[in-house]
């Protein structure tokens, strides 16, 4: 059965990535590297991903975009914030927690269909 994270990578990543970074986040040995390269990743298809424009790029703003965009109430965080990865949190308080204050976070907000990503580099929300 694929998971969310699983659906997340498969969804959002180059095809030629995909496998390499399916394998990271599945093995707990390796699910550290996998984050630490979410920093300044660029295995991202760009196909899938929309800026935030900066007076949208507050906790209310994306917020709101993620619901006008389908999101459920609840998010699957892949973050380099140690107390929210892999765990299931409410929208609100995924993006309060990582706004500003990460590295390189995921919040998977529809499964295989809507995400934000949060890096070093920017902000976008991820969408099929």
């Amino acid at each position: 059965m694929i998971d969310e994270e699983e659906k997340l990578i498969r969804s959002f990543f180059l095809p030629s990535k995909v496998e390499r970074y399916v394998a990271f986040v599945k093995n707990p040995k390796k699910r550290q590297k996998f984050i630490s390269e979410l920093a300044h990743l660029s295995s991202l298809n760009p196909k899938f991903m929309y800026s935030i424009v900066p007076k949208e790029q507050t906790d209310s703003g994306i917020s709101a975009l993620l619901k006008k965009n389908g999101a459920s109430e609840h998010c699957v965080a892949i973050s380099d914030i140690k107390e929210i990865d892999g765990k299931k949190l409410e929208i609100e308080d995924a993006i309060g927690t990582v706004l500003g204050r990460t590295f390189g976070t995921f919040l998977s907000c529809k499964p295989g269909s809507l995400a934000y990503f949060e890096n070093e580099d920017g902000r976008w929300i991820l969408k099929r």
